[in-house]
């Protein structure tokens, strides 16, 4: 009976022990639901024996989308369903991982599960085996898998985003180089082997100052050191520009631009080089060409009117900029084997201007021969070197140009030196010397038109010497004759009275007559050859007055032929009074003369044009036809008989001679029977 209580006893004790058990194991269960349901990860457990999930947290739900009664479900068949094919042999190697794992050892994974709406979302999962039997086998894996999309996306921008930032830097036309904080080169695009001389590879670990010239190394570290302390933007051009050395020791100027980024976590410092050789070069050429301009510009604004002089000047000029000894602008007579020095600028040589030279001797023969811009640095490592031009005159280093006058050879420019030239001559001083040719070929031909022209000015006034003689001649030797005669018919008329006969004293009048018409004649034309000749005394000139004195003068003529003068308000212009009241008067007297049959109407207006005036005079004339228009200012060009109408047809000859002497011309406006305008244009 003992035994019996004994092992219910015992029995109720193993019940209590196993009941205490479960509740343990159910409190454990309740915190272990508690803690992955607020986990903001996936917990599951996945039963081996089962082949199903048999716990997952409520962050199933929401990431994938399914509900546990629909996982288990699935059963076995639950890894297949939800990894991805690219991934699913990972996943049964990761169960084989776990399974050999030892206790309390972590295995991870991140593979790509299928959401229930057919989408991926990348997962890493965390798994350890949570149970094995007594025989170590994996009974359960408990897993904690976090949702990575995101961060899978991220991953893949940035990586995307490295790859296009690597595939840039390769691609940049300037070498660019990352630079770490101690001033290590970490990186390095390909370009630093045409900079440079250097491969990437060679430089990757080299400090960034083995690329600045050894003088400029310690103040370049000094400064880095500083800016690496707050490293800022600094954009290509806003530093000075600094030397750079290649790998064979050469130097270079460069320009650098700073741009500190992160990468690796870390940041650095990429740094832009550009190498601004060609960009100087350009600088020191537009340098230079502004210098020729500007020394062409004082050569050619030069007012001296002595080209021998301005010449010379030019040649001083461009002496000292080629940094020459010698200056000559020569002519050359080929056939003659003749060089002749017309203008030099050589301060420290016996040469002289008009010094002649054998033409075969010298430099300018080579210069005819290439018929442009010569040039040597150096003679005697030319293949001129047995030339003349070296051996017996010295010269080292020369640069000449024909120049070319009224079409023709005329000579050289040229510029040497007794020493060979240190720099090559280029495109600019090339330039220079064919628009100095140009411009000194221009200056000669200048000068001997000007000498042509005073050549002709002494003809000329040789001529109008002797066509002074001759108006004295005319005025007086040619005159008096007729003079004579006109005297001696008056007397013959007179002595004989009445007892002429009546055909002699015809006879009579016809010859005094015709006397008088040449004395007239002659006059005329010593007027008309006054009126080319004589002095312009330009003066401000009232026509008012003018016209006022005119009419004075007109008056009787006015009353016998009842005319009527008009004039408005006249201007004031610039001319000579004398011959302008001698062009008004002609005009006016022609007007009062070619009338009709009724009695002369003339009207004198002004009208402005362009800054000057245009004046006209107007009549009711008997007119002349279109086609006559130019005839009456030709001198002695007569529209009517000599009987009908008094005069020489000269008058509008002067006027018009008169007018363009003061910068002006005349024109005419008329129709038989309708009157005349004359137009005057003042300039």
């Amino acid at each position: 009976m003992k035994s019996n209580e004994d092992a219910y006893a015992s029995l109720l004790n193993e019940n209590e022990r196993l009941n205490a058990k479960i509740r343990q194991l159910e409190s454990q269960n309740i915190f272990f639901k508690t803690i992955s349901d607020n986990s903001p990860d996936l917990v599951y457990v996945f039963s081996i024996p089962q082949k199903c999930v048999i716990y997952c947290s409520d962050r199933l739900l929401e990431i994938l989308g399914y509900t546990f009664a629909e996982v288990q479900e699935m059963g076995e068949r639950f890894f297949s369903n939800i990894t991805h094919p690219d991934e699913y042999q990972e996943i049964k190697q990761h169960l084989e991982r776990l399974n050999a794992s030892r206790p309390g050892e972590h295995h991870s994974i991140e593979f790509r599960a299928k959401h229930k709406n057919g989408t991926w979302r990348w997962m890493r999962s965390r798994d350890v085996v949570r149970k094995r039997d007594e025989n170590n086998a994996t009974l359960e894996i408990l897993g904690v898998a976090e949702d990575i999309t995101e961060w899978k996306k991220s991953q893949s921008t940035l990586v995307s985003s490295e790859a296009h930032f690597r595939m840039l830097v390769e691609a940049s036309p300037y070498t660019i180089i990352i630079v770490d904080e101690q001033g290590i080169i970490r990186q390095a695009n390909k370009r630093t082997k045409v900079d440079f001389g250097y491969l990437p590879p060679e430089l990757i670990g080299q400090s960034v100052e083995s690329l600045i010239p050894d003088n400029l190394r310690h103040s370049h570290e000094k400064y880095r050191k500083i800016y690496t302390k707050s490293p800022f933007s600094r954009p290509m051009g806003s530093g000075l520009a600094l030397e750079a050395v290649r790998k064979d020791g050469s130097k270079f100027p460069v320009e650098i631009a700073l741009t500190p980024i992160q990468l690796d976590q870390k940041t650095m410092v990429l740094t832009t080089i550009v190498d601004i050789t060609q960009r100087r070069k350009a600088e020191i050429m537009v340098k230079r060409s502004a210098e020729r301009i500007r020394l062409l510009y004082d050569v050619t604004a030069k007012s001296s009117h002595d080209e021998d002089r301005r010449i010379t000047n030019a040649l001083k000029l461009v002496t000292r900029l080629l940094g020459m000894e010698i200056g000559i602008q020569s002519r050359i007579y080929p056939d003659e084997d003749l060089y002749i020095i017309e203008n030099l600028y050589s301060p420290e040589t016996q040469l002289r201007t008009n010094q002649s030279f054998s033409f075969k001797h010298t430099c300018c023969e080579i210069t005819l021969a290439n018929e442009d811009v010569t040039t040597f640095e150096d003679l005697k490592l030319s293949q001129y070197s047995e030339h003349p031009c070296y051996k017996l005159l010295h010269l080292e280093s020369y640069i000449g140009v024909p120049i070319r006058v009224q079409n023709k050879v005329y000579g050289t420019i040229s510029f040497s030196s007794y020493k060979p030239r240190p720099i090559a001559f280029d495109y600019l001083d090339v330039d220079l010397m064919r628009l100095l040719a140009e411009w000194i070929g221009a200056t000669i031909d200048s000068k001997i038109d000007k000498r042509a022209l005073r050549h002709y000015t002494v003809e000329l006034e040789n001529k109008n010497r002797e066509l002074e003689e001759f108006s004295y001649i005319a005025s007086h030797d040619l005159r008096e004759p007729l003079r004579t005669i006109i005297s001696f018919c008056n007397i013959l008329e007179n002595d004989i009275g009445e007892r002429i006969a009546k055909e002699a004293q015809e006879d009579i009048a016809f010859i005094t007559d015709a006397a008088k018409r040449m004395i007239n004649l002659i006059e005329n034309l010593l007027e008309y050859s006054r009126a080319g000749r004589v002095e312009l005394k330009l003066e401000p000139v009232d026509l008012n007055r003018c016209i006022e004195g005119i009419v004075d003068n007109l008056k009787a003529l006015t009353q016998e032929t009842g005319a009527v003068i008009n004039f408005e308000q006249l201007p004031t212009v610039q001319g000579d009074s004398t011959l302008l009241a001698q062009v008004f008067q002609n005009l006016i007297s022609n007007s009062l003369k070619f009338h009709g049959s009724e009695p002369p109407y003339i009207n004198i207006s002004a009208e402005p044009l362009d800054n000057s005036w245009v004046i006209q005079i107007s009549d009711n004339g008997i007119g002349i036809a279109a086609e006559h228009a130019e005839q009456v200012f030709k001198p002695f060009r007569r529209l009517h008989s000599q009987g009908k109408y008094k005069g020489t047809g000269i008058g509008l000859s002067i006027c018009k001679k008169i007018i363009e002497r003061h910068g002006g011309y005349i024109t005419i406006q008329s129709e038989p029977g309708k009157g005349s305008t004359f137009s005057i244009f003042f300039k």
